[in-house]
């Protein structure tokens, strides 16, 4: 696939076959407890929380669960976390991918025409509707 670390631990592939993109997230429940805990609690950065997330919405319209199931290796989430999820693979799909940014010579850049160009998706409104 001709893929290649950078220094900056991000990984640039070159050409070749994708078999998986996708994304997995935590219930927000979760992420809300590991906020509040040293060193995340510290973070500075913008945080889209999972409503607000049209990737999210994209994955629960079209009736998957990215949501990984967890528990607790203790009392609380500071004693660690067992996460686990079920993935079940098309090995024979084809399908044109879009990437929503990518890291070159200037830093981040976003794909002005990738899945986060802009406007609320039609999954994104179905998500909103599902949590009501």
């Amino acid at each position: 696939m001709g893929a290649t670390r950078l220094p900056n631990n991000t990984v640039q592939f070159g050409t070749g076959t994708m078999s998986h993109i996708g994304q997995f997230y935590f219930d927000q429940t979760l992420l809300d407890q590991v906020e509040a805990t040293a060193p995340y609690n510290t973070n500075k950065q913008a945080w889209t929380k999972n409503a607000q997330d049209f990737l999210i919405a994209a994955g629960v319209a079209n009736n998957d669960d990215p949501v990984i199931n967890y528990v607790f290796l203790g009392n609380k989430v500071t004693d660690g976390v067992f996460g686990f999820i079920t993935v079940g693979v098309d090995t024979t799909a084809k399908r044109q991918i879009s990437v929503a940014s990518w890291w070159g010579a200037n830093g981040g850049q976003t794909n002005p025409s990738g899945p986060t160009a802009g406007g609320k998706s039609e999954a994104e409104e179905t998500y909103h509707d599902h949590e009501s």
